[in-house]
């Protein structure tokens, strides 16, 4: 409902669409799917206490990119259809230009804001520390999922046969479940995410290759979302970030078929409105990722000088409030983005 409201009350301001330059002919399930998933990341980030539905919106809301995106190589390029040929440089290349280089400015820019906070309230300054997470690819905050994202798209791009596939899913299945005992180290615990996003990916291609978005019937996705949801309290809290599976089938059953009801109810509902704002976020899903970060932990600093932690002490209100804020702030910033050639070039949009 905030989304709809919101969404009327910028095209009312705006006079017209056509000011934010949204890509045409795009499949709007798909953006509205990665809108709600970042827009729901956005809000798991201003919670401060775990609840039920904190840890229902954790069993899903991140392994859905990884899902889309195997649907969306599924629909691009078809392993099975040989006369689609894959040029592998350019791919890598547009990737490295709209994942990895914002990842690096805006990880940068958070090392030196925590570093810059570190400084004045006279705490040992992690500058460094910052450093080396950001070039061996654990990121900072939320950042983690840019490289994990990026090199499990790789790995499935280049494992086009159907042995190397097997191979590196029941390796990664293997990882995950011993992932409580050899996830100390930083190394593992990459390998270990960019495992388990293949697996999504791979869940995702076969979701698009087996049509399953349309054989699925919108009130068997209604049952079984309500059931995703009970089994996701059941398994407890859980975190591809953080490396914590709990029930590995479980958690892999949930973040599935989860975002199979979701894409199942957007597409029998939702696509038939023109959500022109949901489609902004779902398009610019990357941009938000990248800045919300450096936003939220700004407008924590603010709320905490001014207005005495009031978003916090508020709880569901104040996050609710906080979210809507941070949207509000990306819209601008993606606004000025395709007013400014330079801001494309940082959020890799040329």
């Amino acid at each position: 409902m905030l989304i709809f409201l919101f969404n009327y009350c910028w095209i009312v301001i705006r006079g017209k669409e056509s000011e934010i330059y949204i890509v045409k002919n795009r499949d709007k399930s798909i953006d509205y799917m990665k809108a709600i998933c970042i827009i729901l990341m956005i809000y798991t980030h201003t919670v401060v206490e775990e609840n039920m539905f904190k840890t229902y919106l954790f069993s899903f809301h991140i392994p859905a990119f990884f899902i889309v995106s195997g649907i969306l190589f599924e629909r691009k390029y078809r392993k099975n259809d040989k006369n689609i040929s894959i040029d592998y440089r350019y791919i890598i290349k547009k990737r490295i230009n709209q994942l990895m280089i914002p990842y690096l400015i805006f990880c940068l820019l958070l090392a030196l804001y925590f570093s810059f906070n570190q400084f004045i309230s006279g705490e040992k300054i992690l500058l460094v520390d910052y450093f080396i997470k950001i070039v061996t690819f654990q990121g900072i905050e939320s950042m983690w999922f840019i490289p994990v994202f990026f090199f499990s798209e790789l790995l499935f791009l280049y494992s086009n046969k159907k042995f190397v596939q097997s191979v590196i899913l029941i390796l990664s299945l293997i990882l995950m479940y011993f992932s409580p005992y050899i996830s100390d180290y930083w190394l593992i615990r990459l390998i270990i995410k960019i495992g388990v996003g293949y697996i999504f990916i791979f869940i995702g291609y076969s979701i698009s290759k087996f049509d399953l978005i349309n054989k699925l019937v919108s009130m068997v996705a209604v049952v079984l979302g309500i059931v995703c949801f009970c089994l996701a309290q059941y398994n407890g809290f859980v975190g591809l970030g953080s490396v914590d599976f709990e029930n590995i089938f479980l958690y892999l059953f949930n973040a599935s078929i989860t975002s199979l009801c979701l894409l199942v109810i957007i597409g029998n509902y939702m696509d038939k409105f023109n959500i022109s704002l949901l489609s902004l976020y779902g398009e610019n899903s990357i941009v938000l990722l990248c800045i919300n970060n450096l936003i939220i932990e700004i407008v924590r600093l603010i709320d905490y000088k001014v207005f005495n932690s009031f978003l916090i002490k508020t709880q569901h209100f104040g996050s609710l409030l906080f979210t809507v804020i941070i949207l509000f702030i990306c819209y601008i910033i993606i606004y000025l983005m395709n007013k400014v050639t330079v801001l494309k070039s940082v959020f890799g949009k040329r």
